[in-house]
Protein backbone atom coordinates (compact mmCIF):
# COMPACT_ATOMS: atom_id res chain seq x y z
CA UNK A 1 0.00 0.00 0.00
CA UNK A 2 1.25 3.50 -0.73
CA UNK A 3 2.04 5.60 2.38
CA UNK A 4 -0.28 8.71 2.93
CA UNK A 5 1.27 12.12 1.18
CA UNK A 6 3.53 14.27 3.48
CA UNK A 7 2.73 17.50 1.54
CA UNK A 8 0.51 19.07 -0.36
CA UNK A 9 2.57 19.05 -3.62
CA UNK A 10 2.48 15.20 -3.32
CA UNK A 11 -1.18 14.88 -3.43
CA UNK A 12 -1.61 17.46 -6.35
CA UNK A 13 1.17 14.76 -8.32
CA UNK A 14 -0.81 12.01 -7.56
CA UNK A 15 -4.23 13.24 -8.50
CA UNK A 16 -2.35 14.98 -11.73
CA UNK A 17 -1.16 11.31 -12.48
CA UNK A 18 -4.61 9.60 -11.87
CA UNK A 19 -6.36 12.23 -14.60
CA UNK A 20 -4.13 12.39 -17.20
CA UNK A 21 -2.17 8.30 -16.91
CA UNK A 22 -2.65 7.27 -20.74
CA UNK A 23 -2.12 3.84 -19.77
CA UNK A 24 -5.42 3.60 -18.04
CA UNK A 25 -7.82 4.88 -21.07
CA UNK A 26 -7.38 8.11 -18.86
CA UNK A 27 -6.94 9.96 -21.80
CA UNK A 28 -10.89 10.58 -22.27
CA UNK A 29 -10.58 11.97 -18.54
CA UNK A 30 -7.91 14.43 -19.86
CA UNK A 31 -9.70 15.75 -22.92
CA UNK A 32 -13.10 15.54 -20.82
CA UNK A 33 -11.74 18.46 -18.38
CA UNK A 34 -9.81 20.47 -21.31
CA UNK A 35 -13.73 20.70 -22.73
CA UNK A 36 -14.90 22.20 -19.55
CA UNK A 37 -11.69 24.36 -18.54
CA UNK A 38 -12.25 27.53 -20.66
CA UNK A 39 -16.09 27.81 -19.42
CA UNK A 40 -15.31 28.23 -15.67
CA UNK A 41 -12.82 27.67 -13.32
CA UNK A 42 -13.02 23.70 -11.83
CA UNK A 43 -12.29 22.22 -8.83
CA UNK A 44 -12.22 18.81 -7.70
CA UNK A 45 -13.69 17.60 -4.02
CA UNK A 46 -14.80 14.71 -2.13
CA UNK A 47 -13.78 11.16 -1.46
CA UNK A 48 -11.22 11.05 -4.33
CA UNK A 49 -9.02 13.48 -2.62
CA UNK A 50 -8.94 11.87 0.74
CA UNK A 51 -8.60 8.69 -0.88
CA UNK A 52 -5.45 8.87 -2.85
CA UNK A 53 -3.89 11.17 -0.38
CA UNK A 54 -3.93 8.08 2.46
CA UNK A 55 -4.06 5.23 0.00
CA UNK A 56 -2.86 6.34 -3.31
CA UNK A 57 -3.65 5.83 -6.98
CA UNK A 58 -4.77 1.88 -6.33
CA UNK A 59 -6.88 3.18 -2.93
CA UNK A 60 -9.44 5.07 -5.15
CA UNK A 61 -12.37 3.45 -6.61
CA UNK A 62 -15.48 5.91 -6.29
CA UNK A 63 -16.38 8.63 -8.38
CA UNK A 64 -15.17 11.96 -9.15
CA UNK A 65 -16.82 15.01 -7.81
CA UNK A 66 -16.66 18.35 -9.58
CA UNK A 67 -17.58 21.68 -9.29
CA UNK A 68 -17.41 24.18 -11.88
CA UNK A 69 -18.33 27.63 -11.66
CA UNK A 70 -19.53 28.48 -15.34
CA UNK A 71 -19.75 32.15 -15.74
CA UNK A 72 -23.03 33.80 -16.07
CA UNK A 73 -23.82 34.80 -19.46
CA UNK A 74 -26.35 32.09 -21.18
CA UNK A 75 -23.80 31.00 -23.95
CA UNK A 76 -21.41 29.28 -21.47
CA UNK A 77 -24.03 27.79 -19.32
CA UNK A 78 -25.50 26.43 -23.01
CA UNK A 79 -21.68 25.67 -23.93
CA UNK A 80 -21.68 23.59 -20.88
CA UNK A 81 -25.18 21.46 -21.52
CA UNK A 82 -23.50 20.71 -24.56
CA UNK A 83 -20.31 19.52 -23.53
CA UNK A 84 -22.18 17.56 -21.24
CA UNK A 85 -24.38 15.95 -23.97
CA UNK A 86 -21.63 14.46 -25.49
CA UNK A 87 -20.80 11.74 -22.73
CA UNK A 88 -23.55 9.39 -21.30
CA UNK A 89 -25.22 11.93 -18.76
CA UNK A 90 -28.06 11.60 -15.96
CA UNK A 91 -29.41 13.91 -13.38
CA UNK A 92 -27.94 12.79 -9.59
CA UNK A 93 -30.10 13.64 -6.66
CA UNK A 94 -28.19 16.38 -5.83
CA UNK A 95 -29.16 18.95 -8.97
CA UNK A 96 -26.24 18.00 -10.91
CA UNK A 97 -25.10 15.54 -13.50
CA UNK A 98 -23.46 11.78 -13.68
CA UNK A 99 -21.30 11.37 -16.65
CA UNK A 100 -19.62 8.62 -17.75
CA UNK A 101 -16.17 8.08 -19.02
CA UNK A 102 -14.08 5.36 -20.07
CA UNK A 103 -17.02 2.81 -21.00
CA UNK A 104 -18.93 3.45 -17.76
CA UNK A 105 -15.66 2.47 -15.66
CA UNK A 106 -14.99 6.37 -14.19
CA UNK A 107 -17.68 8.19 -13.41
CA UNK A 108 -18.07 12.07 -12.25
CA UNK A 109 -20.39 13.64 -10.69
CA UNK A 110 -20.22 17.71 -11.72
CA UNK A 111 -22.38 20.43 -10.46
CA UNK A 112 -22.57 24.08 -11.13
CA UNK A 113 -21.81 26.36 -8.40
CA UNK A 114 -25.67 27.83 -7.64
CA UNK A 115 -26.88 30.78 -8.58
CA UNK A 116 -24.66 30.99 -11.95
Amino acid sequence: MTPPVAKLSDLRKRIGRFLTEKACGRNEVHQFLAKLEPIGELAIFGDMIRDIAFTGLEGFNSDIDLVIDVEPPLDENEQFLLIISNYSVERNKFGGFRISLISGSLIFGVHKIPGR
